[in-house]
């Protein structure tokens, strides 16, 4: 962008100059804001889930919780409504149940080790992070207790 307006502008460099000054400055702000993170959450955020006969479950750990409720209280005191829409959102979120009965999407992510399960109203998704550990059983109890219908994907 710098270089289209440095040939726009008869070739005067400043313009560059002040678009890679920006870049940087801003790059190294997020990798700050990055290191803060994961220092914050200890290399990522906690989870908790719960999977039965009778449906699967996930709770929201502590540091998440205390991270949705800071980014949420950071949203609302410069008065930024998407921000803290997006902050109740994440905050509504943290508790979700869904009874077998009402799986109609599964959805595995075997590089990440993830199990996504979604309603036919795709609202209110349930995941499972799960580690390499427990991965393989977690996905025998998906296939024996989800509807056919939302595992014939995998």
């Amino acid at each position: 962008m710098g270089s289209f307006l440095s040939i726009i502008t008869g070739g005067e460099w400043t313009l560059l100059t002040l678009f890679l000054i920006l870049g940087v400055g801003l790059s190294v702000l997020m990798l700050i804001i990055m290191l803060v993170l994961q220092i914050a959450t200890g290399g990522g955020l906690e989870t908790e889930f719960f999977i039965s006969s009778e449906g699967v479950a996930h709770k929201a750990g502590s540091t998440t919780k205390t991270l949705d409720r800071f980014s949420t209280g950071g949203s609302v005191v410069p008065g930024s409504m998407s921000g803290t829409v997006a902050g109740l959102l994440a905050m509504s979120q943290e508790n979700n149940v869904l009874a077998w009965e009402e799986v109609r999407y599964v959805s595995v992510y075997r590089s990440v080790r993830s199990i996504v399960f979604r309603s036919k109203y795709l609202i209110s998704p349930v995941v499972l992070y799960c580690t390499d550990q427990n991965f393989s059983g977690i996905l025998a109890m998906v296939k024996k207790y989800a509807p056919t219908i939302a595992t014939a994907g995998f």
